[in-house]
């Protein structure tokens, strides 16, 4: 409902500050949702529950694609990449006496 009061707003930094949140929510559900069975899978072998732990594993293994589907756009959101360089701003000399100015 909050995301949805925002998106109808003007108000850029409240949705900025929204979209940050659901990124962080959506890493934290992408986590638990693959890593949890692992852990479970983890413990019960050494617990001595070998077919407990072969199935939270296969379970673990077939989450991994929908949390990592879910995390990188999340991911990217919460780190966008930086600027692009800036282009040259004089001439540069290539190998053969040709040159490359700003402008043509």
């Amino acid at each position: 409902m909050e995301g949805w009061a925002y998106q109808h707003s003007n108000s850029g930094q409240l949705s900025a500050e929204l979209a940050a949140r659901i990124a962080r929510v959506s890493l934290w559900l992408a986590g638990i949702g693959a890593g949890g069975p692992a852990l479970i899978a983890v413990v019960a072998y050494f617990g001595g529950m070998v077919r407990t732990s072969v199935v939270y594993l296969m379970l673990a293994m077939v989450l991994v694609v929908p949390a990592y589907r879910i995390a990188g756009p999340a991911y990217r959101t919460l780190n966008p990449p930086g600027p692009p360089p800036p282009a040259p701003t004089h001439c540069v000399e290539y190998s053969g006496g040709d040159t490359k100015c700003p402008g043509g």
